[in-house]
């Protein structure tokens, strides 16, 4: 498990890029996963630049980070070290959790 590291200031909290360290990230694509609990097909909204494309999929062939709800993926670059992943953020048992992959 990759730890979710931020920098704490008066302005508020800073992602921090899991390989460098570094504040200097830039967001890229999204991708939301609008799934009920268990449902055997998930909506897929992903947003890159200016498109938005939408579609439905098996729920077992998807990259939802949730296995069994909601989830988001957001993919990141960072200005020090390129790309770095996507920040996943899930729905498990009433928990919201954040993960790098």
């Amino acid at each position: 498990m990759t730890i979710i590291n931020i920098h704490q200031d008066d302005d508020g909290a800073a992602l921090l890029c899991p390989r460098c360290g570094e504040c200097y990230l830039h967001q890229g694509t999204t991708t939301l996963y609008e799934r009920p609990e268990d449902a055997v097909v998930t909506l897929e909204i992903e947003i890159a630049s200016a498109a938005v494309v939408t579609r439905l999929c098996p729920s077992s062939k998807t990259r939802n980070p949730s296995s069994r709800r909601h989830g988001l993926a957001i993919q990141f670059e960072c200005e020090t070290c390129g790309p770095v992943g996507e920040l996943t953020i899930a729905q498990h048992k009433g928990a919201t959790l954040l993960a790098w992959r």
